[in-house]
Parts: C-alpha cells; structure tokens; sequence
C-alpha cells in the first residue's frame, strides 16, 4: 500500500521589485552626474584665450604664490604682481621654444615653485620678453598688459639681491599659436 502525504497549499504573494529597481536607476543617476560634475570641474579644460587669462603672481620673503591659467592661446595678456615685502623684488621673464632642449635643462635646473641662485643668463636657447614689469618692483601691487606669442614661459621673482639669495620660480605657463 503507498500511502498519500498531505501538503498544504498557502497563496504566496509576488514581491515587488519596485523599491531596488528605484534605488539602482537612482544610484546610477548620482553616479553619472558625479561623472559629468568632475568632467566639468576638471583643470584639462585646454588653452584659454589671451584676453580672458589669469596671470597672478605674488612674492613674499618666503617664497611666491601663482594663480592663473597654465595654457594660454598667443595674444595681449594682464600680468599682476603683488610684492608683498618691505623691499624692491625684481621679476625675470624668459621664453623658450616649447619642447626644446633649452628649456627641459632651464626645467631641470629650476622646476616651478622652487628656488635656486642663477650663475648667469638662462642657458641658450632663450628668447628674451620685452616686458616693462621686469627689474626693481617696489612695495604692492602692479599691473602690466604685454604680448606673449608661442612658447613656453618662465617668471622667475626674488629679492634684488637674488644673486646671492636666488630666485624663485612662480610659474611656467605655455602659449599656443592661435
């Protein structure tokens, strides 16, 4: 004889997905968003234009600070300089041909935001700036407006003793052809 088990029967109700699925779409949308955000946010943005760049630069008896663009397309641009100390400080500006041999030694001697006493002119390879901003700046702050065609720029600021104090590096900014 086989014998029969009983089972029982109970009405099952189907889950809903609802609430996960809502929390995945939600969390793929903050994710995108962050995505884009930090895309947007990002110092890669590429040369900006001449008349629209930020060259900022200011010298302490401690060292120097920039603030501004890195990449800028050739044209006229506004320079400040703030000499914040309680003596005449002196800027250099030099340029080299981007990519050179000149300017990965100039590079390797001085990197920005360092500092070193200089034995001379820049190695060869260098192409002066006619920038009135250059030689003894007095106390506070100065403005100029001058024409940076391709290249890469070196701005050196230090004491007028520098010499012997050396000089620092404030900023090395590349200039593109238009």
């Amino acid at each position: 004889m086989t014998t029969q088990e009983f089972t029982e029967t109970r009405q099952v109700d189907r889950r809903s997905h609802g609430p996960a699925a809502l929390a995945a779409v939600v969390a793929i949308i903050v994710l995108v968003g962050v995505a884009v955000l930090a895309w947007i946010m990002s110092d890669d943005k590429g040369p900006v234009a001449a008349d629209e760049a930020r060259i900022e630069m200011t010298y302490t008896d401690d060292g120097t600070s920039f603030v501004g663009d890195r990449e800028i397309i050739e044209g006229t641009v506004t320079v400040t300089f703030s000499n914040e100390t309680d003596n005449v400080a002196i800027m250099a500006v030099f340029g080299y041909e981007t990519g050179s041999a000149a300017l990965a030694e100039e590079l390797k001697f001085l990197e920005q935001g360092n500092r070193g006493v200089p034995s001379g002119l820049p190695v060869e390879g260098f192409f002066e700036i006619d920038f009135e901003g250059q030689g003894d700046l007095r106390p506070g702050s100065h403005t100029w407006m001058t024409y940076l065609g391709p290249g890469t720029y070196l701005f050196d600021l230090g004491p007028e003793d520098f010499h012997t104090t050396g000089l620092w590096r404030a900023a090395v900014i590349e200039v593109v052809a238009e």
